[in-house]
């Protein structure tokens, strides 16, 4: 059992490093919204608005939320390149290229949260490939939580209720998910060389 903040407690999941097997992801959110009978432990007001994306699974962000997010985002300044620049107004494409070249993410900086406050603004605006990417992400990147595993689950479930063909990927979202299994294997090729 894991405590939350508040001492309540959420029974053990599944191990939150699902190795990119969707069907597993899913039933784990399943499992995880049947056996917990507690409020999320997180809240918008516990943390600034950049580190929202590694704190809040996709049904509490409301339109208080998402503007705030997206008024954090117009005041950031860069000084990198275009697709930044694209990513920081909104373009969809843009965001998940500026993810995917911080990848792997060891740790959350503030280039990492910039970059992916910008993926989840665009997965809040419908966009279901972001929401994909937002749910991989989360899925194995080391947070300083226990929920990554719910958080994941519910970002792929807000995939599944955005993207054109609930049965399957779009051709965009297979291409992307194709993308993220073979950085997977990528890094842990990697790992298995330094070890």
């Amino acid at each position: 059992m894991r405590q939350t903040t508040d001492d309540t407690t959420i029974t053990d999941l599944p191990d939150p490093h699902c190795g990119g097997d969707l069907t597993k992801l899913l039933r784990q959110h399943n499992s995880a919204s049947a056996i917990r009978s507690t409020p999320w432990p997180f809240r918008a007001a516990d943390a600034p608005p950049l580190a929202w994306w590694r704190m809040l699974p996709a049904d509490k962000f409301r339109d208080a939320e998402h503007l705030l997010l997206r008024a954090t985002l117009d005041k950031v300044a860069v000084l990198r390149g275009k697709s930044w620049i694209a990513a920081l107004r909104g373009d969809a494409a843009a965001s998940i290229a500026v993810a995917l070249s911080l990848m792997p993410i060891g740790t959350a900086t503030l280039e990492v949260d910039i970059a992916m406050t910008a993926v989840l603004a665009s997965a809040l605006d419908g966009d279901a490939a972001t929401a994909l990417m937002l749910s991989h992400v989360l899925g194995r990147a080391a947070l300083d939580h226990p929920f990554a595993t719910e958080l994941a689950a519910s970002w792929l479930a807000h995939n599944l209720r955005h993207s054109l063909d609930r049965r399957r990927f779009s051709q965009a979202e297979a291409a992307m998910w194709k993308a993220l299994r073979a950085l997977d294997a990528t890094s842990a090729t990697h790992a298995g060389d330094r070890a």
